[in-house]
């Protein structure tokens, strides 16, 4: 479904990533993790059309997408929930649910809250609470609301930006059923984290990433026992 080749992208003068390369293939979880400032979310948002790469390639569904603006990959099924959240603070959940069908509206109008109830199911601790301020609720409910907003937006690639950030470990452990049960729904999901062990329980296969290149890649269970990644990132010998 996706695969990005020699990707490179700069913040200015300065330069992030080096030539990256993964792949994901459909119905995939796939777990990019490294420390902070290895290039994590920078490769999210150049895949997103967040950030225009200066060099390489970002093959989706068989088409280079690289350099595209983000409203063009939205409606091509790119999604991204960006890092720490950022809900719509002042609207309610129900408007920031909505706000993720904008792309939507004016077509599909008459479908949306329907799939806004299914959403709601979905999210049972959202459930009650549809005209409460966003910006009111705890972390936890806050990142449930916001990948409810993106599945709004009809994703066939949901990138999740530290989705387990600034959370409890049981929160942590829902977030981590819900990814997979986004799997079982047909959905193909890229999720980045600082958060080792959480990234890489939620995933198929993982990449992990230091300076803007990969240096390790694999299936999830055997990065969770590679020796290489519990010194570097679980605080093993």
């Amino acid at each position: 479904m996706l695969t990005v080749n020699g990707l490179q992208v700069a913040h200015g003068a300065i330069k992030v990533l080096h030539g990256l390369n993964i792949s994901v293939e459909q119905g995939e979880i796939v777990a990019v993790i490294g420390a902070n400032g290895a290039g994590k979310s920078t490769m999210l948002g150049a895949i997103a059309g967040i950030y225009r790469p200066s060099g390489g390639q970002i093959v989706y569904c068989g088409r280079n997408v690289a350099g595209q603006p983000a409203e063009i990959l939205v409606k091509q099924g790119i999604v991204l929930v960006p890092e720490r959240r950022q809900v719509f603070a002042a609207l309610s959940v129900y408007d920031n649910l909505l706000l993720g069908a904008y792309h939507r509206y004016r077509s599909e109008k008459h479908l949306l809250p329907a799939e806004i109830s299914r959403i709601l199911e979905m999210f049972t601790v959202l459930k009650g609470r549809e005209k409460q301020a966003a910006g009111t609720l705890s972390g936890g409910m806050q990142q449930m609301l916001v990948i409810g907003r993106a599945m709004m937006a009809k994703p066939k690639l949901l990138l999740l930006d530290e989705p387990s950030l600034g959370l409890a470990p049981l929160i942590v452990r829902e977030i981590t059923q819900l990814v997979r049960s986004l799997r079982e729904q047909g959905m193909t999901v890229i999720v980045v984290e600082q958060n080792v062990r959480a990234g890489l329980e939620m995933a198929d296969r993982g990449y992990v990433l230091e300076r803007g290149l990969v240096v390790i890649d694999g299936a999830a269970e055997e990065l969770l026992v590679d020796c290489r990644v519990q010194n570097a990132y679980l605080g093993r010998k």
